[in-house]
Protein backbone atom coordinates (compact mmCIF):
# COMPACT_ATOMS: atom_id res chain seq x y z
CA UNK A 1 0.00 0.00 0.00
CA UNK A 2 1.59 3.76 -0.55
CA UNK A 3 2.11 5.40 2.36
CA UNK A 4 -0.37 8.23 3.83
CA UNK A 5 2.25 11.06 2.41
CA UNK A 6 2.20 9.52 -0.97
CA UNK A 7 -1.18 9.40 -0.74
CA UNK A 8 -2.04 12.83 0.81
CA UNK A 9 -0.27 14.76 -2.03
CA UNK A 10 -1.83 12.42 -4.65
CA UNK A 11 -5.20 13.58 -3.47
CA UNK A 12 -3.95 17.55 -2.86
CA UNK A 13 -3.65 17.06 -6.82
CA UNK A 14 -6.24 15.35 -7.52
CA UNK A 15 -8.21 18.57 -5.72
CA UNK A 16 -6.49 20.99 -7.70
CA UNK A 17 -7.34 19.04 -10.76
CA UNK A 18 -3.66 18.47 -11.75
CA UNK A 19 -1.98 15.44 -13.51
CA UNK A 20 -2.90 12.22 -12.32
CA UNK A 21 -0.27 10.11 -10.76
CA UNK A 22 0.48 6.99 -12.48
CA UNK A 23 0.53 3.22 -10.53
CA UNK A 24 -1.84 4.09 -7.22
CA UNK A 25 -3.96 0.42 -6.24
CA UNK A 26 -7.71 1.85 -6.27
CA UNK A 27 -7.68 -0.42 -2.86
CA UNK A 28 -5.20 2.54 -1.90
CA UNK A 29 -7.47 5.27 -3.16
CA UNK A 30 -10.34 4.00 -1.25
CA UNK A 31 -8.56 3.05 1.88
CA UNK A 32 -7.40 6.71 2.41
CA UNK A 33 -10.71 8.66 1.20
CA UNK A 34 -12.25 6.54 4.06
CA UNK A 35 -10.00 7.78 6.52
CA UNK A 36 -9.71 11.87 5.34
CA UNK A 37 -11.85 13.85 7.37
CA UNK A 38 -13.96 15.58 4.86
CA UNK A 39 -17.72 15.87 3.84
CA UNK A 40 -18.97 12.85 2.45
CA UNK A 41 -20.03 14.83 -1.13
CA UNK A 42 -16.64 15.81 -1.24
CA UNK A 43 -14.88 12.71 -1.57
CA UNK A 44 -17.74 12.44 -3.85
CA UNK A 45 -16.51 14.65 -6.18
CA UNK A 46 -12.70 13.73 -5.81
CA UNK A 47 -14.22 9.98 -6.44
CA UNK A 48 -15.87 11.23 -9.74
CA UNK A 49 -12.33 13.40 -11.09
CA UNK A 50 -10.13 9.89 -10.38
CA UNK A 51 -13.27 8.13 -12.44
CA UNK A 52 -12.37 9.99 -15.75
CA UNK A 53 -8.50 8.83 -15.36
CA UNK A 54 -8.97 5.18 -13.73
CA UNK A 55 -12.21 4.21 -15.54
CA UNK A 56 -13.05 1.99 -12.53
CA UNK A 57 -16.07 0.47 -11.68
CA UNK A 58 -13.85 -1.62 -8.83
CA UNK A 59 -12.89 1.52 -7.61
CA UNK A 60 -16.60 2.73 -7.14
CA UNK A 61 -17.68 -0.69 -5.84
CA UNK A 62 -14.97 0.04 -2.85
CA UNK A 63 -16.32 3.45 -2.52
CA UNK A 64 -19.71 2.44 -1.70
CA UNK A 65 -19.22 -0.78 0.54
CA UNK A 66 -16.79 1.56 2.81
CA UNK A 67 -19.10 4.68 2.84
CA UNK A 68 -22.25 2.41 3.74
CA UNK A 69 -20.72 -0.53 5.47
CA UNK A 70 -24.20 -1.61 6.96
CA UNK A 71 -25.43 -2.11 3.22
CA UNK A 72 -24.65 -6.21 2.18
CA UNK A 73 -23.27 -6.33 -1.04
CA UNK A 74 -24.48 -9.31 -3.34
CA UNK A 75 -22.28 -10.21 -6.54
CA UNK A 76 -24.22 -10.63 -9.92
CA UNK A 77 -22.76 -14.03 -10.32
CA UNK A 78 -24.48 -15.14 -7.27
CA UNK A 79 -27.84 -12.78 -7.59
CA UNK A 80 -27.51 -14.66 -11.71
CA UNK A 81 -27.62 -17.88 -10.00
CA UNK A 82 -30.58 -17.54 -7.34
CA UNK A 83 -32.74 -16.37 -10.69
CA UNK A 84 -32.40 -19.31 -12.43
CA UNK A 85 -33.23 -21.65 -9.51
CA UNK A 86 -36.32 -21.97 -7.00
CA UNK A 87 -35.20 -19.35 -4.91
CA UNK A 88 -36.36 -17.02 -7.48
CA UNK A 89 -39.98 -16.99 -5.66
CA UNK A 90 -38.04 -15.81 -2.75
CA UNK A 91 -36.83 -12.85 -4.54
CA UNK A 92 -37.67 -9.30 -4.69
CA UNK A 93 -35.60 -7.01 -6.60
CA UNK A 94 -35.81 -3.56 -7.06
CA UNK A 95 -34.79 -0.84 -9.48
CA UNK A 96 -33.25 2.23 -8.17
CA UNK A 97 -33.23 4.17 -10.51
CA UNK A 98 -34.89 7.02 -12.67
CA UNK A 99 -37.94 5.32 -14.80
CA UNK A 100 -36.70 6.37 -17.87
CA UNK A 101 -33.37 4.34 -16.90
CA UNK A 102 -35.60 1.53 -16.20
CA UNK A 103 -37.51 1.81 -19.48
CA UNK A 104 -34.65 1.21 -20.98
CA UNK A 105 -33.53 -1.67 -19.60
CA UNK A 106 -33.30 -3.52 -15.74
CA UNK A 107 -33.07 -7.35 -14.45
CA UNK A 108 -35.98 -9.46 -15.15
CA UNK A 109 -38.06 -9.39 -12.76
CA UNK A 110 -37.08 -6.48 -11.11
CA UNK A 111 -39.85 -3.34 -9.63
CA UNK A 112 -39.00 0.70 -10.27
CA UNK A 113 -38.23 2.35 -7.15
CA UNK A 114 -36.88 5.54 -8.28
CA UNK A 115 -34.48 7.43 -5.86
CA UNK A 116 -36.56 9.77 -4.59
CA UNK A 117 -39.63 7.96 -3.57
CA UNK A 118 -40.17 8.47 -0.18
CA UNK A 119 -40.21 5.82 2.55
CA UNK A 120 -43.89 5.69 3.66
CA UNK A 121 -44.53 5.32 0.02
CA UNK A 122 -42.33 2.45 0.18
CA UNK A 123 -43.72 0.66 2.32
CA UNK A 124 -47.48 1.83 1.77
CA UNK A 125 -46.41 -0.16 -1.69
CA UNK A 126 -44.82 -2.95 -0.87
CA UNK A 127 -44.88 -3.74 2.85
CA UNK A 128 -47.15 -6.93 2.67
CA UNK A 129 -44.55 -8.24 -0.27
CA UNK A 130 -41.61 -8.28 2.34
CA UNK A 131 -41.84 -11.25 4.47
CA UNK A 132 -40.08 -14.24 3.92
CA UNK A 133 -38.44 -12.51 0.96
CA UNK A 134 -34.53 -11.98 0.06
CA UNK A 135 -34.55 -8.30 -0.63
CA UNK A 136 -32.41 -7.31 -3.62
CA UNK A 137 -31.60 -3.50 -4.90
CA UNK A 138 -29.76 -1.91 -7.63
CA UNK A 139 -28.90 1.21 -9.33
CA UNK A 140 -26.01 2.19 -11.97
CA UNK A 141 -23.14 1.27 -9.98
CA UNK A 142 -25.20 0.71 -6.54
CA UNK A 143 -24.36 4.15 -4.91
CA UNK A 144 -28.17 5.40 -5.41
CA UNK A 145 -29.42 1.75 -4.17
CA UNK A 146 -27.57 1.86 -1.23
CA UNK A 147 -28.35 5.14 -0.02
CA UNK A 148 -32.14 4.21 -0.64
CA UNK A 149 -31.63 0.80 1.82
CA UNK A 150 -30.05 2.90 4.53
CA UNK A 151 -33.50 4.18 4.42
CA UNK A 152 -35.58 1.55 4.39
CA UNK A 153 -33.40 -1.76 5.51
CA UNK A 154 -34.31 -1.81 9.33
CA UNK A 155 -37.94 -1.37 8.58
CA UNK A 156 -37.53 -3.81 5.82
CA UNK A 157 -36.08 -6.62 8.37
CA UNK A 158 -38.89 -5.80 11.07
CA UNK A 159 -41.67 -6.53 8.24
CA UNK A 160 -40.08 -9.88 8.32
CA UNK A 161 -37.79 -9.99 4.73
CA UNK A 162 -35.42 -12.37 5.18
CA UNK A 163 -32.32 -10.08 3.89
CA UNK A 164 -31.14 -6.76 2.21
CA UNK A 165 -28.29 -6.89 -0.08
CA UNK A 166 -27.37 -3.73 -2.47
CA UNK A 167 -25.82 -5.36 -5.82
CA UNK A 168 -22.44 -5.18 -6.16
CA UNK A 169 -21.47 -2.69 -8.74
CA UNK A 170 -25.28 -2.58 -9.94
CA UNK A 171 -26.72 -3.32 -13.57
CA UNK A 172 -23.40 -2.02 -15.02
CA UNK A 173 -21.27 -4.92 -13.50
CA UNK A 174 -23.99 -7.07 -14.24
CA UNK A 175 -24.21 -5.63 -17.76
CA UNK A 176 -20.65 -5.83 -18.44
CA UNK A 177 -20.30 -9.28 -17.18
CA UNK A 178 -22.62 -10.13 -20.15
CA UNK A 179 -25.78 -10.95 -18.27
CA UNK A 180 -29.03 -10.27 -19.34
CA UNK A 181 -31.39 -7.08 -19.36
CA UNK A 182 -34.75 -6.68 -20.43
CA UNK A 183 -37.12 -3.93 -21.85
CA UNK A 184 -40.96 -4.24 -22.14
CA UNK A 185 -40.09 -5.67 -25.15
CA UNK A 186 -38.06 -8.52 -24.43
CA UNK A 187 -34.20 -9.00 -24.41
CA UNK A 188 -32.35 -6.12 -25.07
CA UNK A 189 -28.41 -5.02 -25.35
CA UNK A 190 -29.62 -1.35 -24.44
CA UNK A 191 -28.59 0.22 -21.41
CA UNK A 192 -29.17 3.87 -20.17
CA UNK A 193 -25.21 5.49 -18.96
CA UNK A 194 -26.91 7.43 -16.85
CA UNK A 195 -24.92 10.29 -18.33
CA UNK A 196 -21.64 10.59 -20.24
CA UNK A 197 -19.33 10.59 -17.76
CA UNK A 198 -20.65 7.06 -15.92
CA UNK A 199 -21.13 5.57 -19.15
CA UNK A 200 -17.09 4.99 -19.82
CA UNK A 201 -17.58 2.22 -16.90
CA UNK A 202 -20.02 0.60 -19.54
CA UNK A 203 -18.57 -2.15 -21.78
CA UNK A 204 -20.56 -1.65 -24.76
CA UNK A 205 -22.30 -4.49 -26.39
CA UNK A 206 -21.95 -5.37 -30.32
CA UNK A 207 -25.49 -4.55 -31.58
Amino acid sequence: MLSGTTLAVFFQRVESRCCFISGVDSRDVVFYLKKMDIHFNRKKNMLNFLLKHLRSLELVEQFVENAHPACTSLEHHTLFELMQSSALETLRIFDVRAFQEFEISHLEQAISVPPETEVSHFFETFENELSGKKLVFYCSVGLRSAEFIGKVQNKCLNAGALSVHNLKGGIFRWYNAGLPVVSANGKTDELHPYNSFWELLVEKRAQ
